[in-house]
């Protein structure tokens, strides 16, 4: 799990390994997709070549698991492109790394990843999500670029200013994107999403039983252990 999952001023870091990250953060700049103004720019702090990002290091990637990193971001100045990867540059230890075009909603160029998804959200967000199986070189880093052309791992040329706006940021060890767990200084386990509704019209019958049609698609439905629908009531006893 990335900590400060909406607060890239702490935990996360403009150190790079080999690029020149120019960037900067300023701090709830913008409306988030809750409706707070909690939503960071992430932003070119000089006229240079370089990188404009973020990143959180000390992640631990297993060989052979699958993860999924997931970010909502919106286009600002001149920055068309988000990168998520988990290099600054295109050396060898690049176990993922895919743009997204927060113009058009389109993913764009990728490294090695199983899958990438744009989900469009209202006042121009996207939630942004690439998945990958870690392998050995896997250097627990994750970085997040504005990128100004649809390429990955290299520099650009940035005016002052130009970047976009990030928000809830997420690691999850699966093979698909799930809803968003805000975090701050700790992890935080993921509860089970349990919906109900309450029969107030006394429709349903416990004693010659019922049927309930779901129309719902599972969020994962390619590996062995699938999610499971179940309805029952509230002691588990029908």
């Amino acid at each position: 799990t990335l900590l400060q999952s909406a607060d890239f001023s702490t935990t996360w870091s403009q150190a790079t390994a080999v690029q020149t990250n120019i960037g900067t953060v300023v701090t709830n700049n913008t409306v988030s997709p809750d409706g707070s103004q909690v939503a960071d720019e992430i932003k070119a702090a000089s006229a240079a070549t370089g990188i404009v990002a973020v990143k959180q290091a000390g992640l631990t990637f297993t060989t052979d698991n699958w993860y999924t990193v997931s970010v909502y971001a919106k286009k600002g100045s001149n920055v068309d492109y988000l990168e998520i990867s988990n290099k600054d540059d295109a050396a060898s230890g690049m176990t993922f790394a895919q743009t997204f075009n927060l113009n058009t909603g389109a993913t764009g160029s990728g490294g090695t990843v199983y899958s990438a998804k744009m989900k469009e959200h209202a006042g121009g967000w996207y939630r942004c999500s690439v998945t990958f199986q870690a392998d050995a070189s896997s250097n627990g880093s994750v970085y997040f670029k504005a990128r100004n052309d649809n390429a990955v791992s290299t520099t650009g040329t940035f005016a002052l200013g130009d970047g976009f706006y990030l928000w809830g940021a997420q690691v999850e060890n699966v093979k698909y994107m799930t809803s968003y767990i805000p975090t701050t200084t700790a992890t935080v386990a993921r509860a089970a999403d349990v919906m109900s509704v309450l029969d107030t019209d006394n429709k349903w019958n416990w004693d010659i039983g019922m049927s309930i049609l779901m129309d719902a698609r599972p969020l994962n439905s390619d590996e062995v252990v699938t999610p499971l629908y179940h309805y029952a009531d509230t002691t588990n006893d029908n």
